[in-house]
C-alpha cells in the first residue's frame, strides 16, 4: 500500500548510486562497473541521474535489452519456422530502431506491414514467425492475436472460438481482425499481400464464411487507403486510438519496474481499475509522437521509481 493511500510513512528517496544502479538493471539488465561508478560519482551532484540516463540511452546494451524484451511480446521467444524466421535478425533491427529512438509508431507499422525477405526486411520476421507449415501461409489468427495483445493490451483471441465471456468482444470481431492478414503471402519474394484467403469455418454448419477486415473498435479511424495491412497500421497507431499508447505505456512501465503498471499486462479491460497515471502517461506518449525516450525519461522522474525500496526492479523480470 502506498502511504497516500493511508496508513504508512512515505519511503524516502533512494540515493543517488542506487538510483544509478536501478536505473542499469531496469535499462541494460547489468549492474554498472567499477570504472562506471567512479564515473558517476566524479559528476556534479545536480542532475547525474539525468546524465547517466542518457549515458544509458545511447548506450548499444541498453537498446539489444530493451530488444529482447519487446521481441518476447512481439515473436516470442523460441526459434519458429526454420527457413521462415530470423529471430537474431529480428532483434538486431528492433535494436537499432530503439537506439535511434525511431518512433514506436514508426516500428510497428513495419512490423504489421513491411514487405519483402526476412532477412532483408528484418521486421517482416513479426509477421513470417506464424508461418504454419501444412497451409503454407502465415496464419492470419495467430497474427491477430499477437496484434491484439501486443499493441492493443487486449485478448481479444479469447473469441476466437465464441464471444468472450467477460468483455464486449466478439468472436465477430476477432475474425474481422484476422481478415486483415487473410491475403499475406509468404514465397520466393518474402512476405507480400495477394487475393485475401481468410474463410474461416462455421463450427456448426462447416461452411466457410466470407469475413471483411474490420477494426475491433473505432472504425472512423481506419485509413481508407492501402493494403489491409497498411490500413491496420495505420487504425492501430492513429493518436486518437485508446488502446494503442496505454498498451505500450503499460510494457515500458513492465520493463523499468518488473511489473506492469496494470495488470494483465495484455487485458487491461479486465484490471480492477483503471490507473491515471496511465492515462497521463499514455497522452503523453501520444502527443509527443510515440517517443521511447522520452517515455522512459518520464517514468524514471516519477517518485515512484526514486523512492528507497527493498530492491530494485528485477533484471530478468518478464514483461508479458
Amino acid at each position: 500500500r502506498s502511504w497516500r493511500d493511508g496508513g504508512v510513512e512515505p519511503a524516502p528517496p533512494a540515493s543517488d548510486l542506487a538510483l544509478m544502479r536501478r536505473l542499469s538493471l531496469a535499462l541494460a539488465g547489468t549492474v554498472p562497473s567499477l570504472e562506471e561508478i567512479r564515473r558517476f560519482e566524479a559528476r556534479p551532484a545536480e542532475g547525474r541521474i539525468e546524465d547517466r540516463l542518457d549515458d544509458l540511452l545511447r548506450d548499444r546494451r541498453t537498446a539489444d535489452f530493451l530488444a529482447e524484451r519487446f521481441a518476447r511480446a512481439l515473436v516470442g521467444t523460441e526459434d519458429g519456422p526454420f527457413i521462415q524466421f530470423r529471430r537474431r535478425r529480428f532483434i538486431s533491427w528492433l535494436s537499432d530502431a530503439l537506439l535511434e529512438n525511431r518512433p514506436y509508431s514508426a516500428i510497428v507499422r513495419d512490423l504489421i506491414a513491411d514487405r519483402g525477405v526476412w532477412t532483408d526486411h528484418p521486421a517482416t520476421n513479426f509477421v513470417s514467425v506464424t508461418f504454419d507449415e501444412e497451409a503454407k501461409l502465415p496464419d492470419p489468427e495467430r497474427l491477430a492475436a499477437r496484434v491484439s495483445r501486443a499493441f492493443l493490451g487486449a485478448r481479444i483471441d479469447c473469441a476466437q472460438c465464441h464471444d468472450h465471456p467477460f468483455q464486449h468482444w466478439k468472436q465477430d470481431d476477432f475474425r474481422a481482425l484476422a481478415a486483415f492478414f487473410g491475403g499475406v503471402q509468404s514465397n520466393l519474394r518474402g512476405i507480400t499481400d495477394g487475393k485475401v484467403h481468410y474463410k474461416p469455418v462455421d463450427r456448426k454448419t462447416k461452411a466457410e464464411i466470407k469475413v471483411e477486415p474490420r477494426p475491433p473498435s473505432h472504425p472512423e479511424l481506419l485509413p481508407e487507403e492501402g493494403t489491409p495491412r497498411q490500413r491496420l497500421a495505420g487504425w492501430i497507431v492513429d493518436p486518437r486510438n485508446p488502446y494503442f499508447a496505454k498498451a505500450t505505456v503499460n510494457r515500458v512501465w513492465a520493463i523499468v519496474f518488473g511489473r506492469p503498471l496494470v495488470d494483465p499486462i495484455d487485458d487491461l479491460a479486465t484490471a480492477e481499475a483503471s490507473s491515471p497515471v496511465l492515462d497521463l502517461l499514455a497522452a503523453d506518449f501520444a502527443a509527443h509522437g510515440c517517443d521511447l525516450h522520452r517515455l522512459i525519461r518520464t517514468i524514471v522522474a516519477t517518485e515512484a521509481f526514486r523512492l528507497e525500496s527493498d530492491g530494485p526492479a528485477s533484471a530478468t523480470a518478464d514483461p508479458g
